[in-house]
């Protein structure tokens, strides 16, 4: 649950290309990050990330990202997968990787004055190649 209303809350998802949330792509060990408009509810979403494990090649992932409102706006679902994209082509220099992921937001009811959204996030990734499974455990926590 977060102290914020709905549309704050999920308007950081949406904000991909942000100087705040490119900051932190970068700090998470971020290489690359664009972003490819297709309609008003989907995007073509490309990163790579420096794993930071010695002679491992940076992880890229393109993902078609689609989120709609409900009537009420009210709750929010997103969903990304994996797709392939004449703008994005896998390159030598890095290992194409792989999630599905989806996340709802609800607007919950209010505590006092302070709007509360219920966040859910449920992502599988494979990073491929053999890396442990704790190594990828690892990376995962923080991404939402």
């Amino acid at each position: 649950i977060v102290d914020a209303p709905i549309t704050e809350v999920a308007a950081w998802e949406m904000a991909k290309m942000s100087m705040e949330n490119r900051k932190e792509h970068v700090a998470f060990g971020g290489l690359d990050r664009n972003l490819k408009k297709i309609n008003d509810h989907q995007n073509i979403y490309h990163v790579v990330y420096d794993l930071s494990i010695p002679t491992f090649l940076p992880r890229q992932f393109v993902s078609r990202v689609v989120w709609k409102w409900d009537e009420d706006k009210k709750e929010l679902k997103t969903h990304y997968d994996d797709v392939k994209h004449e703008a994005f082509p896998e390159r030598n220099a890095y290992l194409r990787a792989s999630v599905t992921s989806t996340c709802t937001y609800k607007q919950e009811a209010r505590v006092g004055e302070i709007p509360q959204t219920k966040v859910t996030y449920t992502v599988q990734v494979d990073l491929g190649g053999r890396i442990p499974k704790w190594v990828v455990n690892r990376q995962g926590v923080g991404t939402l």
